[in-house]
């Protein structure tokens, strides 16, 4: 099978690095929502917005996650992984890096 070109590298670059700015983004929203409610407290609406916004940072993550497709033959890298690229396609065995 023929190798990556340089185009779908720095598109498969920019996939993965996406989905570790999302992860740290709501991991630091999830631990600053729990500080800010420690210290200061969430009143009921506060943390029920809060709550929902996490909700939807979360999708968002599984949305950015699982839309990169391998670009050889279309099985989806998310399932392969977690926040990194693979080596190669589990279903094709072109390499990602």
């Amino acid at each position: 099978m023929k190798p990556l070109n340089e185009s779908e590298r720095i598109r498969l670059r920019q996939w993965q690095n996406g989905m570790v700015y999302m992860y740290v983004f709501t991991t630091l929203f999830f631990i600053s929502a729990i500080v800010f409610d420690l210290f200061i407290g969430l009143s009921g609406r506060a943390g029920i917005f809060i709550f929902i916004l996490l909700l939807i940072l979360v999708c968002l993550d599984g949305i950015i996650q699982f839309t990169q497709k391998c670009p050889r033959c279309g099985y989806r890298i998310g399932l392969q992984s977690r926040l990194t690229l693979p080596e190669n396609c589990k279903s094709c065995g072109v390499g990602f890096k």
